[in-house]
């Protein structure tokens, strides 16, 4: 009988694969209104930096993050799986409102840039942003969330 051996490798990711992602709140009188902004570099350093308000007016929160090689490879493999290589276009009719993101990806020498209701056939852009967003750390989304509430509780 003749025996095989498999060994695991995970899935590559470029050395440069790097991503900055940038979310905001809709219109919102303060001191409603935020933003995030996601940011993970080439060697795996990530932060996370949640601004209240509309820049000035509100603090500024920051959550230093570091994901391993193999979580680097995950988000890149995730981002690749839902689209990001796409050809993603405006859509024909633009939303008015609410919230909206947008994320530049550098891979393999590459850059690319997909924002709220933009369209690929067979994509949706939300599954890109949710990828991001799962690539940070229940705790750092904990610990912004927590910031923000104290600061709502005290500015009301």
């Amino acid at each position: 009988m003749q025996t095989f051996s498999r060994s695991v490798t995970p899935p590559s990711c470029p050395d440069d694969f790097a991503l900055q992602y940038r979310w905001r709140e809709g219109s919102l009188p303060p001191p409603g209104h935020y933003a995030i902004h996601v940011q993970i570099d080439a060697s795996g350093a990530g932060l996370a930096v949640l601004t209240q308000g509309y820049g000035r007016e509100g603090p500024t929160w920051t959550e230093r993050f570091e994901l391993s090689p193999a979580e680097r490879a995950a988000v890149h493999q995730a981002l690749l799986r839902h689209g990001l290589d796409a050809r993603w276009r405006e859509p024909e009719r633009h939303r008015v409102g609410g919230a909206t993101w947008s994320l530049e990806v550098t891979a393999s020498g590459s850059v690319h840039r997909v924002s709220s209701g933009e369209e690929a056939d067979g994509f949706a852009a939300s599954v890109l942003r949710d990828a991001v967003r799962d690539a940070v750390p229940d705790a750092v989304w904990s610990t912004l969330r927590q910031q923000r509430t104290a600061y709502l509780a005290d500015a009301t």
